[in-house]
């Protein structure tokens, strides 16, 4: 799997932002990451120098085996939350995903025959 970080110019990405990153979404979403090819983290801060409430803004893009894209956005005050809450977000939505699979295969799955009336 290939983990994209894109940061805009106001996001300060220091140090060892790039574990940080995967760590928080392998911990809240690493259930699924095992199906997915690709994922892309795009952090940046809506109101520049400016301060204002939940101006941080992550979105995680996953793009599952065979599938169509899931994509989540999260707001928060601080860049670290922000991310915590897409990676859950995330982890509900490919929950949902995945989840249609199970319930196709129970509805559509061979049974005894109605008897025609």
């Amino acid at each position: 799997m290939i983990i994209r970080i894109h940061t805009d110019k106001n996001i300060e990405a220091l140090g060892n932002f790039d574990a940080i990153v995967e760590r928080e979404i392998e911990e809240h979403a690493g259930g699924f990451l095992d199906r997915i090819t690709r994922l892309e983290v795009v952090i940046g801060d809506e109101n520049g120098i400016r301060k204002g409430p939940d101006d941080k803004r992550v979105t995680i893009t996953a793009h599952p085996a065979g599938r169509r894209m899931v994509a989540v956005t999260a707001h928060a005050d601080k860049v670290e939350t922000a991310i915590t809450r897409a990676a859950k977000k995330l982890f509900k939505a490919l929950e949902r995903t995945f989840g249609k699979d199970k319930s196709w295969k129970r509805k559509n799955r061979p049974g005894p025959r109605r008897p025609v009336v």
